[in-house]
């Protein structure tokens, strides 16, 4: 029933804002007469409405910098070799910062993303999300990981320099549940980010690699 809408206004995105438990639906994979609903369109999902400005324009991605950070190597957990392979591609095409291996430890980690000045966050680590415990869930640094908790802070320390977008190039990283939508990207649109990027399933290294190179 949308779809004359949809042409006539030249819509590119559509915003979803959905309700509890709908947030894992994969929108863009539903089809109409056996076409993908993504190969006409874009879409995009928020928890609510009220964490995005739809009268700001998005930053010009030509001037902003972008903070790196993730490890290879954790404890207790399978490596991820191709992290520096990411790093280094993204890295070229932007005024880069990079805070790998041992240097990204949880204290480090938080300070940064309280601190920074760069626009853009990626980071690419293991994540791990708990269902109903959001104390639980977290994010993987070479020395231990970053909480839920971690994340409220960010948002009071950057209102004068907002996040425009934070990449979670991580496992399951915007898997959520009715406590938490969007596991940990919606957790980076609260901490103040304009977008976040993140995953519903477990995904291979080699494959984020290439994606987000």
């Amino acid at each position: 029933p949308l779809q004359d809408v949809l042409t006539s206004e030249a819509i590119s995105t559509v915003l979803i804002s959905a309700d509890r438990g709908l947030q894992a639906i994969p929108f863009s994979a539903l089809a109409h007469q056996g076409q993908y609903a993504v190969e006409n369109i874009s879409f995009s999902f928020t928890p609510s409405l009220s964490l995005t400005d739809l009268s700001i324009p998005l930053d010009n991605p030509e001037i902003d910098q972008i903070l790196i950070m993730g490890s290879t190597e954790f404890s207790g957990l399978a490596p991820l070799p191709f992290v520096n392979q990411e790093v280094a591609n993204i890295g070229q095409y932007y005024g880069a910062k990079s805070v790998l291996g041992e240097q990204f430890t949880s204290t480090r980690a938080v300070s940064d993303l309280r601190s920074s000045d760069q626009s853009l966050i990626h980071l690419a680590t293991h994540a791990d999300f708990k269902g109903g415990s959001p104390d639980q869930s977290v994010i993987h640094t070479s020395d231990g990981s970053i909480s839920f908790e971690s994340f409220k802070s960010i948002r009071r320390e950057r209102q004068s320099n907002p996040v425009s977008l934070f990449v979670l190039s991580a496992c399951r990283s915007a898997l959520g549940d009715s406590d938490s939508e969007m596991g940990f990207a919606g957790m980076a649109l609260q901490a103040g980010s304009k977008s976040a990027i993140g995953s519903l399933w477990y995904v291979d290294d080699v494959a984020t690699s290439a994606f987000f190179s």
